[in-house]
C-alpha cells in the first residue's frame, strides 16, 4: 500500500492528475472525489482528458 501511495504521490508532483474531495457541507463528511487527467494510449480515447467522478452511495 505505501509502495501505492508513494507512486500516487509522485504522480501528482509530476501534474499528471488533479483531484478534488466532495464533501457534504451539512454533515461535513467526504462523501466522494472528482479527479481530472490526460491520457496517452493507442485507442479512441488517446490524448484525451478524462474526468471521473466516485461518489459513496
Amino acid at each position: 500500500m505505501k509502495q501505492a501511495l508513494n507512486y500516487w504521490k509522485f504522480y501528482y508532483d509530476q501534474k499528471g492528475f488533479v483531484r478534488w474531495a466532495i464533501v457534504d457541507k451539512k454533515d461535513n463528511i467526504a462523501s466522494g472525489t472528482i479527479e481530472l487527467f490526460h491520457r496517452d494510449s493507442k485507442d479512441y480515447f488517446n490524448n484525451c482528458g478524462l474526468l471521473r467522478l466516485d461518489l459513496r452511495s
